[in-house]
């Protein structure tokens, strides 16, 4: 039996100002700063992770995962800033943000294939997009919920890799991910 998720989870630090922040969608100017906390938590260098990373697993248990990191905070990669995304966004309904994941691939200078994730996140009544996510570029990570469209959100990471020498060779899109946290299916990451 996996184990429950709070639905209101006991955070503190960053964690907890990062809760509050995304409840207060869409954020204010003076919030952007404050919005980039999920990088606050340490890049995890090493090439190994501290955590489940399996991403075929039913939402509930990527929950579970992500309220594991809140409890015991280690390094983590944008896999795992993914899952947190979608943790301290959780309880938001259907109508009020979507959450989408987008995976990168790409080139570097060297031909090196590198991979990337981050969680878009749509706001209805806006109409604007943004992201949160990790990195060790802090161009790539968050990105306030400032685009008119999933295009124009994708054309700034794509931008932002050109000016890390990178050329993106595949931009995967998954479906918005369910809200509700005993979810037993999959996510759709592609």
């Amino acid at each position: 039996m996996l184990p429950a998720v709070p639905r209101k989870a006991k955070l503190g630090g960053p964690a907890e100002r990062l809760r509050q922040l995304i409840h207060k969608l869409p954020v204010q100017e003076d919030g952007v700063k404050q919005a980039e906390l999920i990088s606050s938590l340490q890049y995890n260098h090493a090439h190994g992770y501290y955590y489940d990373v399996s991403k075929a697993r039913p939402l509930s248990a990527i929950l579970a995962t992500a309220a594991g990191i809140l409890s015991d905070p280690l390094p983590i990669k944008c896999i795992e800033a993914v899952f947190l995304g979608l943790l301290l966004t959780q309880g938001w309904g259907q109508g009020e943000l979507q959450r989408l994941p987008v995976g990168f691939k790409s080139m570097g200078p060297n031909r090196q294939v590198y991979r990337h994730i981050v969680l878009a996140v749509h706001d209805p009544s806006s109409g604007l997009f943004g992201a949160l996510g990790i990195s060790r570029r802090a161009n790539l990570m968050y990105k306030p919920l400032a685009f008119d469209s999933l295009a124009a959100l994708l054309a700034d990471y794509q931008e932002a890799y050109r000016g890390w020498g990178h050329s993106v060779v595949k931009v995967r899109v998954g479906l918005p991910v369910e809200h509700d946290a005993s979810y037993t299916g999959p996510v759709c990451w592609r």
